[in-house]
């Protein structure tokens, strides 16, 4: 795995905090997956959106990060955009997998799709664009 990724993965307290797991498929395409517990409920058995949308920033921001770290750069959320189309249930595991759609020198797009596993109903899409910046010496 390339070194930026894994410092990303080590340094990553949100992830780490809601057992959220990385896989890179390809540069540009990653998949997360995680277990909605009742601490990340809003009501009994509904999993709080602010979650879900946390976890769509944490999927098109690593997404983003498999092409820039390729040029020994970070990336930082300039804009996400989500889209709520279904309830996010305790107890199941939810499959998030993002996309870069285009990058340039400095600005990265990506989309993603949140759905529980094993379902082809989605829980959420969205879409973020991401500012590349050099990476420090020690993350």
């Amino acid at each position: 795995m390339n070194p930026i990724i894994e410092a990303y993965n080590r340094v990553n307290e949100f992830g780490q905090e809601h057992g959220l797991t990385l896989k890179v498929i390809s540069t540009g395409h990653v998949e997360y997956r995680m277990e909605l517990l009742k601490k990340h409920e809003a009501l009994p058995e509904y999993t709080h959106g602010g979650l879900i949308a946390g976890v769509a920033d944490q999927i098109l921001g690593a997404a983003a990060l498999t092409v820039s770290s390729e040029d020994n750069k970070q990336v930082a959320t300039l804009d996400l955009q989500i889209q709520f189309l279904n309830a996010a249930h305790t107890g199941k595991i939810i499959v998030g997998s993002g996309y870069v759609t285009k990058a340039g020198k400095n600005i990265i797009f990506a989309r993603g799709e949140i759905r529980e596993e094993g379902s082809d109903e989605m829980i959420a899409t969205a879409t973020g664009t991401f500012k590349t910046y050099p990476r420090p010496e020690k993350p």
